[in-house]
């Protein structure tokens, strides 16, 4: 892994580490370069994804990933062809794809059963945190039997990467 691979895995084990000290029951993990698709109020995303969470015994939800649709929403919204949907979170939600990580780690719920499995692994740290959470929602890594899901359209992107939100983990 790179060093910025290896500094993104520590800052998520950092704040595992801190959902499970403070006692947190669940956690809305955002990076600084996640962006909401859709018209959801923060409060709203955390408390419906965690009733799903409970309901289906689920540890991590993958609630953003690299997807093209912000790319494809400009396009439309340039040939005014784009309409914002009018779309409710449950949506999301009841469409979730068990044992699923896409590319990326800048949106997810973590419950603290989750926190408490994944801060002791990848050490010393052997692949990107996206990778590895692919790797453990497809059985192609075992620990501890924990449970990854992913909604199967992004509600957060990625900002491209620009001298004007470069990361600072590194």
């Amino acid at each position: 892994t790179s060093s910025g691979e290896a500094a993104c895995w520590l800052s998520h084990r950092l704040t595992w580490n801190s959902v499970v000290s403070n006692g947190d029951q669940y956690a809305l993990i955002l990076e600084d370069d996640a962006a909401l698709n859709y018209p959801f109020n923060l409060i709203d995303i955390l408390s419906s994804s965690t009733s799903f969470m409970r309901r289906n015994q689920v540890d991590l939800l993958q609630i953003g990933f690299i997807q093209d649709i912000g790319r494809k929403r400009k396009l439309l919204k340039r040939f005014g062809l784009y309409r914002s949907p009018k779309v409710n979170i449950s949506n999301f939600l009841n469409d979730s794809i068990e044992n699923s990580h896409g590319i990326g780690t800048h949106a997810y719920v973590i419950s603290r059963s989750g926190a408490l499995k994944l801060r002791k692994i990848n050490n010393p740290i052997f692949l990107a945190a996206d990778a590895l959470l692919m790797h453990l929602a497809s059985g192609q890594t075992h620990i501890s039997n924990i449970r990854i899901w992913q909604v199967r359209n992004s509600i957060f992107s990625q900002l491209p990467v620009s001298t004007e939100n470069a990361s600072d983990v590194q």
